[in-house]
């Protein structure tokens, strides 16, 4: 989050935000919400498009959506004593709290060179369109021990009637892509500490050079097909902000979401830049991007990566590390599965940097001493249509097989009290050859422990948040922040 330290009306803002206990501005009881289209520039100028709900009458106007990190929240407008199609917001009307940390705050911006200004916000509604135009910036701050910082502004802020429409980008006829091969890093979660870190990613691309443009497929492992547009010089490679992916479904909440690719430098969000050396063909960027449920926002954020080259693919054998043990759940009957929780390492032996489209894992079970491979069958994962033994690593169907932040889960729908124990192999097949890993097994006491678990109905009575730090109202199976701490609702 970029701070920018306001100059002006400070102690102003305190007052407002202190004189009572904030409270969350609430839509009239009957009130029937409509959808519109928000666009705007973030701060850094990058194009944002957001869907928002809008409810109008003769005298008051209520916006969602005008906070990025809270897009829920609402704030209220009244009808200009000098003008019946202006509305005025009232500065620093509460957004709400964000993940137990910041309360946020509605304002107005007004940028004089360097320096940035608290204003008062408004809109203005054009009779015959319906569309809503704010009058200057409008931004989110929060408060520093009685300091105003901002958040986050926009300007050029046109809310238009009508369902927001994305239109994912495709390759051009004729074109014809190249194979590479994508390195960085991606903020996984650590099976040992449960902590966020940066952990060695690497997957396979395809790169198509056109006449003054570029296209990108492969940069989400969330979204493996999907194509990312910029614009080529020979020397520069800039694929713009916010690009829509495509749409799946929330592996936390059930619901189907958008998906974005937004690239991140220092300032915020912004273009993803990658330099092209001409000899090699490796392209190269310093930028991060993230793949967020909201274009040019943390919202929603499922994949974030860094330190990333694009580098002509080369078909090289390797040796997969054992994978890292992060929690086994028995079969409970009344819940009709148990879990397993792994890691899959992205490095070899030796160093070496493993693709995730050439990496596999097999399940082992072991009875009275006896180890064998478990076949997963149709009648216990409905979504399959044959029995397999041999799972890509690529491979998620946002039910049995999930993936949070780098961590593989497994759900077993079957009674593991019928074995031993459970255990874990990697398989890696690039190069032509395939090479396993050691076996990885798993315990009762083996990774999250059950003081970590809570059933679907006691997680219903806790204030829980996900990993991007939103409220969750009624969570699914996963991984959630209850207290401060990661628990596992299953």
């Amino acid at each position: 989050m970029r701070k920018f330290t306001l100059m002006l009306l400070t102690l102003l803002v305190s007052t407002l935000a202190f004189a009572q206990t904030p409270e969350l501005v609430q839509i009239p009881e009957n009130a029937e919400p409509a959808t519109y289209e928000m666009t705007a520039k973030t701060h850094n100028g990058t194009d944002y498009k957001a869907e928002v709900q809008v409810v109008k009458t003769d005298t008051t106007l209520y916006i969602n959506g005008l906070c990025s990190w809270l897009p829920n929240a609402w704030v209220k407008g009244t009808v200009s004593e000098d003008d019946s199609n202006t509305y005025i917001f009232e500065n620093g009307q509460y957004f709400g709290n964000f993940a137990g940390t910041y309360d946020f705050y509605l304002t107005g911006v007004r940028a004089e060179g360097t320096n940035l200004y608290l204003t008062t916000p408004s809109f203005t509604c054009d009779e015959e369109t319906g569309v809503l135009t704010a009058n200057g910036l409008i931004g989110t701050y929060y408060l520093v021990k009685q300091e105003a910082t901002l958040a986050e502004y926009f300007s050029g802020i046109v809310l238009t009637p009508g369902e927001v429409t994305y239109e994912a980008v495709e390759l051009p006829l004729g074109l014809i892509p190249e194979e590479y091969v994508l390195k960085g890093e991606a903020y996984n979660l650590d099976p040992e500490t449960q902590d966020l870190v940066w952990s060695t990613y690497a997957t396979t691309a395809n790169v198509a050079f056109g006449t003054g443009e570029i296209y990108i497929q492969g940069l989400s492992s969330q979204f493996p097909e999907a194509w990312v547009k910029g614009t080529f010089d020979g020397e520069n490679a800039i694929i713009p902000s916010g690009q829509y992916l495509g749409s799946r479904i929330n592996n936390l909440t059930g619901q189907e979401v958008n998906l974005f690719l937004s690239g991140a430098d220092d300032s915020g969000f912004s273009n993803l830049v990658f330099s092209y050396d001409d000899e090699t063909e490796v392209l190269t960027t310093t930028n991060e991007y993230w793949v967020t449920e909201k274009a040019n926002s943390t919202i929603g954020w499922s994949q974030r990566i860094r330190s990333s080259t694009l580098e002509p693919f080369i078909d090289e054998t390797g040796v997969p590390l054992a994978p890292i043990a992060n929690g086994f759940s028995p079969y409970d009957p009344a819940e009709g599965y148990g879990s397993l929780g792994f890691k899959l390492s992205m490095t070899g032996e030796e160093g070496k940097i493993l693709v995730a489209e050439y990496l596999f894992y097999q399940l082992y079970t072991e009875k009275d001493g006896e180890q064998a491979v478990f076949t997963f069958k149709p009648e216990d994962y409905l979504n399959f249509t044959e029995e397999m033994t041999m799972i890509p690593y690529t491979y998620t169907d946002g039910m049995n097989f999930l993936e949070q932040y780098g961590t593989k889960l497994i759900y077993l729908n079957f009674p593991t009290a019928d074995y031993d124990r459970f255990g874990v192999m990697a398989i890696y097949t690039g190069g032509g050859e395939t090479h396993s890993s050691p076996i990885t097994w798993f315990g009762g006491s083996n990774g999250i422990s059950d003081a970590a678990h809570l059933s679907q109905q006691a997680a219903n009575g806790k204030q829980m948040f996900d990993l991007q730090g939103r409220r969750v109202e009624n969570p699914t199976r996963g991984l959630y922040i209850v207290n401060g701490k990661k628990v596992f609702v299953k």
